[in-house]
């Protein structure tokens, strides 16, 4: 090609990334759920394992090395995941830490 920029790839990529979170940004925004909502009925199962990894308090580079994404990917996976549970992204890593405690029962598990 004769105009091949090679930055052209990254630029497009920070595009996309800006779309997304200001997508992600215009979806409704909830505090703490009045009934809380069992991750195990909404979350699909990808989300779920970053769920699970996050409330092992895995960080997001960790999560991203062994699910094989990237950490966008991560940031983006947990976004919508806090949309979907209808908490605080501040409350996430609790919810999660202790869902993956607990389990879908309730009961501890050892």
């Amino acid at each position: 090609m004769k105009n091949y920029d090679p930055s052209l790839p990254a630029v497009l990529r920070d595009r996309v990334r800006g779309v997304m979170r200001r997508f992600l940004e215009t979806l409704p925004i909830w505090t703490v759920a009045s009934d809380p909502i069992d991750p195990g009925s909404v979350l699909d199962s990808r989300e779920m394992q970053i769920f699970l990894l996050h409330g092992m308090r895995k960080t997001n580079a960790e999560i991203a090395f062994r699910l094989f994404l990237s950490v966008d990917s991560i940031d983006t996976h947990l976004l919508i995941i806090v949309k979907k549970l209808r908490i605080r992204r501040r409350d996430l890593r609790r919810v999660a830490h202790d869902y993956a405690r607990h389990g879908e029962d309730g009961s501890a598990k050892s």
